[in-house]
């Protein structure tokens, strides 16, 4: 349960701890005394105690910061004037033995370069070059802040995947959801980059997963969208009179003339498009006969529209498209499948690493 930390030594060396604060409340600061503390509590020298931050100057102001703090924890020990700062009061408090503290401290000083104070991928560079054979990694690798790879990577798929699909209305679906993909809302261009930024997170996360079921043969399904998309239109166009005039004439609740008008121009926009257009309508229900034979009835009515082999098609096709939405999982799965296989490809043929590759390497 979190509870406010009024003293760093408030913190106990018993189990992990994570330490939440807003900027400028004194992270740093707890740090530094963390530091100090596992130095004379704990008996450990310099380099056995690990401090990581997020980039070069805050590893840098830390070094700073503790050294500083080294120093002025001596001299306080040593006699000095006892200073503002409340947690060297307090360690002066509760320090029994100067004379070893100070020894303590001042072998931390004159040892001060072993410590280990960097940013998070400079450690993970330090040791998987220090334990390059154990690591499989070159002595000599290079770090990018950009990886490059996987910019190549989802530029040779998105060429790849853009060819594959431009001849066909299929095709053209496919390519449409692939564009689809954007990390941000609004506009943004259709390009690999923002491809790769929607993937992203999965890039960073290996062991993360994808939510969402997929469809195993993605063009058989789309082609039996189309079969039956076909289909529905042909029936309609036979069948029209006759649905109009069971619509307009039925008991049920809000199947009124102007309603069906309304619901035929969407399925007429369906029917009229191809897939890119849309497959969808919020009134394919109206036309299914599960819904015909359930809907509610006027108070005292009882006249039901007669059946349809148009109605049968329409629940035929709602069941179908129920499962569109799959389409988009697929793809994206396969975009990550395929980028990933070539830039792993890619990858062991340079002895370049980005910082996220860094993380990975030291993890496995």
């Amino acid at each position: 349960m979190p509870k406010k930390l009024e003293s760093i030594y408030d913190l106990q060396w018993d189990a992990r701890a994570i330490i939440e604060a807003n900027a400028g409340t004194g992270k740093t600061y707890t740090i530094v005394g963390l530091f100090l503390r596992l130095l004379l509590e704990k008996d450990l020298k310099v380099d056995e105690i690990l401090v990581v931050t997020f980039t070069n100057k805050a590893a840098s102001e830390l070094r700073e910061r503790i050294l500083d703090s080294l120093r002025e924890a001596k001299k306080l020990l040593n006699g000095g004037t006892e200073p503002e700062d409340a947690f060297l009061s307090e360690l002066l408090e509760k320090t029994d033995d100067r004379e070893e503290a100070v020894k303590t401290i001042n072998d931390a000083i004159l040892n001060f370069d072993d410590s280990l104070i960097s940013t998070i991928h400079g450690f993970c560079q330090k040791v998987l070059k220090e334990e390059a054979l154990l690591a499989g990694s070159s002595f000599d690798a290079e770090i990018s802040r950009e990886d490059n790879q996987l910019e190549e990577a989802t530029e040779d798929f998105w060429r790849e995947f853009v060819s594959e699909n431009s001849d066909s209305e299929i095709g053209q679906y496919k390519l449409e959801t692939l564009y689809s993909f954007k990390r941000k809302a609004g506009y943004t261009p259709v390009h690999p980059e923002s491809l790769k930024q929607f993937l992203n997170d999965l890039f960073k996360k290996p062991y993360a997963e994808i939510e969402g079921e997929v469809i195993e043969e993605i063009d058989g399904y789309l082609e039996r969208v189309l079969r039956l998309k076909s289909e529905l239109k042909k029936s309609w166009e036979e069948h029209y009179t006759f649905i109009k005039n069971e619509f307009i004439t039925s008991d049920l609740k809000g199947y009124t003339e102007n309603a069906f008008g309304k619901w035929s121009d969407s399925l007429q926009g369906i029917f009229s498009s191809d897939l890119s257009g849309g497959v969808k309508s919020r009134y394919l229900e109206k036309f299914g006969w599960s819904e015909l034979t359930t809907s509610d009835l006027k108070k005292g009515k009882s006249k039901r529209p007669s059946h349809c082999s148009f109605f049968d098609l329409i629940d035929e096709y709602s069941d179908l498209i129920s499962d569109i939405e799959k389409v988009k999982t697929t793809i994206l799965l396969e975009a990550y499948r395929r980028i990933n296989e070539r830039r792993i490809h890619l990858k062991s043929n340079t002895e370049t690493y980005s910082y996220d590759d860094l993380l990975i390497k030291l993890r496995d």
